[in-house]
């Protein structure tokens, strides 16, 4: 077998990090002596070294091609990156290649999945998917439109084609479910390899160190994540306020993009003019720590995504035995019960009073971003948009609000907030501890076992459900709701 790894880029990232994880047991599994490393821009040399050294004595390939990376970062003609896609694709596909293809499913390259479809049958393809363009990712159709979509049955049919040569793999439990009963084609669900990164004391204690001097605090609680918007970082610091209000909250990542720039820099401005001990994307620091370092010298790991289909930063917390402070997401619960987890500090919405922020600013803030939101959904999706009555309650779900509203929430005395909100959440009074899954079970070895076991059964052609993809409109519905329900994702700017 012939295995090339295939990636918009080698950026660190979710992505990134299964990769590392599970390509050095999966070529222990298949016996492989070389494997092709193809994306659209070139890996750091850092990671390309330590991937080298991970995979030895198994050769590596590194090999570069543009028109591979995100459409929108491309800058010559269409008919060119399609040329280009084709002749690349025909150098690593061969009989008995696999290429190992991760997150066509976010729609970031559709020339690329046109490409990718209409391979030979006896190139096989391994579409692993970690995340969704139809889940909170809408400015993807616009791009999808430039490049020749025009309706979403054709740009669902794309990033979840069919075809004996091609296997699905799905990183959530409860997105496989969801995908074979809306598409019939089997799905396999494959949680993330699952590596127990625990530093050692020495690297603990500098990290300790580190933090002291980032945060002039002596307890820290850790943020693993990147600067975007659906880490929801404020309800961190809103949490920390109220169970730990002396020590300091950090995260480690710098924001991936201009959007997200202008969420992390309303929220360190708002920090500093409030003296929130708030201290973002620590890791920019030339000197700091490892991730896995700053885990083990926190105090307390958080976890307050919006969206998280991975589960990674739950398993480092358990296995750097650190207490977790943790938002379940919606569709998340599956996945982590599959991989063992048993929290008793946890929650999916923390219930706050309305009064707490300007109720009829953020409607206005809500109804005006509506409108601008018709110029990204395709117009069979605009009824989704149609405003909802609100419902006659008096609190709100903290998650559910935008940047703006939250960061009026914060403004108030975490005193008063805490005296008000706990009540309503009585599961924050619980012990902050996480029992870590069973020992091995996803362990990398044990993983590649699990994928070579389901990619090497007999796969015919599937029989796909018969309405699929035609009931596209009806599926997405639902998504749409379930994202115009948390301004934090789909805010345009913060006022």
């Amino acid at each position: 077998m012939q295995l090339t790894v295939l990636h918009y880029h080698f950026r660190p990232g979710g992505v990134r990090r299964v990769i590392e994880q599970g390509l050095p047991a999966l070529i222990r599994a298949a016996g492989l002596t070389r494997v092709v490393m193809l994306a659209g821009e070139s890996a750091d040399q850092d990671w390309r070294r330590s991937m080298e050294q991970a995979v030895f004595p198994c050769d590596v390939a590194w090999l570069v091609a543009p028109a591979l990376g995100y459409w929108a970062e491309q800058t010559i003609p269409a008919c060119d990156i399609r040329a280009a896609i084709r002749e690349t694709l025909c150098r690593v596909a061969a009989p008995d290649s696999v290429l190992w293809v991760h997150n066509l499913s976010v729609g970031r390259n559709m020339l690329l999945a046109q490409e990718l479809v209409a391979l030979p049958q006896n190139s096989t393809v391994w579409l692993h998917h970690h995340d969704w363009w139809w889940d909170g990712r809408w400015e993807r159709w616009p791009e999808m439109n430039s490049q020749g979509i025009t309706s979403l049955e054709e740009a669902a049919s794309l990033t979840l084609p069919s075809g004996p040569q091609i296997i699905h793999f799905c990183v959530n439990a409860g997105d496989a479910r969801g995908l074979r009963a809306w598409t019939g084609m089997d799905v396999c669900f494959l949680p993330n390899p699952l590596v127990a990164q625990v530093s050692d004391g020495d690297e603990t204690k500098k990290a300790r160190t580190f933090l002291r001097g980032i945060t002039s605090t002596e307890s820290c609680w850790v943020y693993p994540c990147r600067g975007l918007r659906r880490k929801n970082i404020a309800e961190t610091l809103l949490v920390q306020r109220w169970l730990d209000p002396d020590t300091a909250v950090v995260t480690t990542g710098a924001p991936s993009s201009d959007v997200e720039r202008l969420y992390i820099e309303s929220l360190e401005t708002a920090a500093l003019k409030n003296g929130w001990p708030l201290h973002m994307g620590v890791c920019r620091h030339p000197c700091a720590p490892s991730v896995p370092s700053l885990i083990s010298a926190a105090d307390t790991v958080a976890v307050t995504s919006l969206r998280e289909g991975f589960g990674m930063v739950y398993h480092e917390a358990a296995a750097a035995s650190r207490p977790l402070v943790a938002r379940i997401p919606n569709g998340l619960e599956e996945t982590l019960r599959a991989i063992g987890f048993q929290f008793s500090f946890a929650w999916n919405a923390l219930q706050i009073p309305r009064r707490f922020y300007d109720e009829s600013a953020e409607s206005r803030r809500t109804a005006e971003n509506r409108s601008r939101l018709k110029a990204l959904l395709p117009p069979s999706l605009h009824p989704a948009l149609e405003m909802q009555k609100p419902p006659c309650v008096t609190t709100m779900d903290f998650g559910r609000l935008s940047l703006s509203a939250q960061l009026e929430v914060l403004s108030h005395s975490p005193d008063i907030t805490r005296r008000t909100c706990l009540p309503l959440n009585p599961v924050l009074f619980l012990p902050r501890s996480v029992q870590p899954p069973a020992a091995a079970v996803w362990s990398p070895d044990s993983w590649a076992s699990a994928l070579l076991l389901y990619a090497r059964k007999p796969h015919s052609a599937p029989a796909c459900h018969l309405d699929w993809p035609r009931w596209t409109v009806s599926v997405l519905t639902p998504q749409v709701h379930s994202w115009l329900s948390h301004p934090l994702l789909w805010e345009a700017s913060v006022s």
